[in-house]
């Protein structure tokens, strides 16, 4: 009986390891893969860093699909093993990346974690690297919902140039990662991507930058942390 109960307790405390260890490791995984895409912003060719990156993720990266001279390359990281035993929510960083005439041209980008079947809040996200209009060619940022307390909190998205200042930037790619392990998943998209979104009322989240689609009475309101 002592036996048995002590095979029972190591098997308890290899499966918290096992858990443990995999949470751990979900998280590493999309430390480096968000830090891959800060390098990829700021490196002198998006392109060839890329190239880089395809065989750096040879075994993550699906397979490529192309139409006439346009190419989408798509990589996930998710927590399946987590979610699988009910740890955690499911929670994906879903991203693709557009080439055209084989230049990088931009990446699209979700990030959700799945709390419900109706309302799983969701961000999404694109960088335009190359200039082809008069738009892309400003150094845009742009966020929705955006302005004070707005009551859009399951949906969010940012839109961004390459040349778009650095502070901007690095608050488009402040992704909470720690949604990936919570074990209740996060519920709005000011826990999913803090450095952009404040939840201000129990039902409304604020914007903690400036938006290119504000309004001149958003421009006039304090930022949530002002």
């Amino acid at each position: 009986m002592r036996r048995l109960l002590i095979s029972i307790v190591l098997a308890i405390a290899l499966s918290c390891a096992v858990l443990v260890g995999d949470a751990v490791y979900i998280r590493h995984k999309a430390t480096v893969f968000l830090q891959d895409l800060k390098n990829l912003d700021s490196a002198e060719d998006p392109t060839s860093y890329f190239r880089v990156l395809q065989q750096k993720y040879r075994k993550t990266f699906m397979e490529e699909r192309c139409a006439s001279n346009t190419c989408v390359d798509k990589i996930v990281f998710d927590n399946r093993f987590l979610s699988v035993f009910h740890l955690a929510p499911k929670c994906e960083i879903r991203t693709y990346f557009t080439l055209e005439h084989g230049s990088l041209e931009m990446f699209y980008m979700e990030f959700t974690s799945e709390t419900s079947k109706e309302n799983s809040p969701i961000v999404n996200f694109q960088e335009v690297f190359h200039v082809y209009d008069s738009l892309f060619s400003q150094a845009f940022f742009f966020i929705n919902p955006h302005g004070r307390d707005a009551t859009e909190i399951e949906n969010g998205m940012v839109d961004f140039a390459r040349i778009s200042k650095p502070k901007q930037k690095e608050a488009a790619l402040g992704l909470n990662l720690a949604c990936m392990t919570k074990f209740r998943g996060c519920k709005d998209i000011s826990e999913l991507l803090p450095t952009v979104w404040k939840r201000t009322r129990p039902d409304a989240v604020s914007s903690r930058l400036r938006s290119n689609a504000d309004s001149i009475a958003d421009g006039l309101q304090p930022l949530p942390d002002q």
